[in-house]
């Protein structure tokens, strides 16, 4: 899904992961829109994503086999 992943680090982390697990994906693509966000704050919040949310992405194996169409 596309669904928005805002609020805290854990939360973040949490929801990404959920979506992860319901698929099965081993891999999450992440992007990220500034839209009218000032440069210094968005790229805080790169930083923070970075820092924060990643690390937890990192050292979560999604363990849910997909199944096969």
């Amino acid at each position: 899904g596309e669904a928005g992943a805002w609020g805290p680090p854990k939360l973040v982390a949490d929801r990404i992961i959920a979506e992860a697990e319901r698929i099965g994906a081993g891999t999450v693509l992440v992007s990220m829109n500034r839209g009218a966000m000032p440069q210094e704050m968005f790229l805080n919040q790169i930083r923070r994503f970075g820092t924060e949310v990643l690390p937890r992405l990192q050292s979560h194996p999604i363990v849910r086999v997909p199944l096969a169409g």
